[in-house]
């Protein structure tokens, strides 16, 4: 199935989280918003710092907190409050590696969250025929 071509950050938030308030998202599950934003969007980069993922796309960096986006991660809300490690991802595995103890905290697998984003995609692509 082919990805979302126009990136939507209030799209994975109304769509993954839908009875979630935005501001929670970024309180640890941040790495299931920026990965379900992967799988769902194309041409979309995944992103963390030591304790937050989020994405990057076409030059700018999005998270739940920042649906608008910003040209620097360090002024994404749930990242300006500290210096971090800036960590860019070319593949999958190297995200999953990274945030690997996460999943279990909220009684979740990669699989899960793999679903659920494929799920969604299928049924916006439904809605579109």
């Amino acid at each position: 199935m082919n990805r979302l071509t126009n990136f939507n950050p209030e799209f994975i938030t109304k769509k993954i989280f839908p009875h979630v308030d935005r501001s929670v998202i970024n309180l640890g599950q941040c790495f299931i918003w920026a990965y379900s934003a992967f799988l769902i969007f194309d041409k979309v980069k995944l992103c963390s710092v030591d304790c937050h993922a989020f994405v990057k796309y076409k030059g700018y960096y999005y998270d739940a907190d920042c649906p608008r986006g910003s040209k620097d991660w360090n002024n994404l809300p749930a990242t300006s409050f500290t210096d971090f490690n800036h960590h860019s991802y070319d593949d999958i595995e190297g995200f999953k590696k990274a945030w690997d103890t996460q999943p279990e905290r909220f009684q979740t697998n990669w699989k899960q969250i793999e679903r659920r984003a494929f799920n969604v995609l299928k049924r916006f692509s439904h809605e579109k025929s």
